[in-house]
């Protein structure tokens, strides 16, 4: 499979996703940035910028946004785990891990 279709159709797939959850559920706020977030990191770290919060809950979340990398990324990582028969299990819970130390690290300093 073509790498660039790949990853404009998985980020297109996701910011469909987003904006769908955003409009049905009413999301606003940090709700809104933590499912975008989740979904899509460019554009969970976008919203964030325009949010009206404490600088460091920004810090931490986009720290945390950075690390995980959203949805999209995942499952362009995903397919190619799976081509290379490779785990992708072990690679979201290194993923995971490294998220929340990112977090707590961005939190104590």
């Amino acid at each position: 499979m073509d790498t660039n279709i790949l990853v404009l159709g998985s980020i297109c797939l996701f910011l469909i996703i987003n904006a769908i959850l955003i409009k049905v559920f009413n999301l606003n706020g940090i709700n809104k940035i933590i499912i975008s977030g989740l979904l899509e990191v460019t554009q969970g770290l976008n919203n964030l910028i325009n949010l009206k919060i404490g600088f460091k809950l920004k810090e931490i979340l986009a720290s945390f946004f950075v690390s995980f990398g959203g949805l999209a990324i995942h499952l362009q990582i995903k397919c190619l785990l799976d081509e290379n028969n490779l785990s992708y299990k072990s690679f979201l819970k290194g993923r995971i891990y490294q998220s929340l130390l990112a977090a707590m690290i961005t939190t104590i300093t």
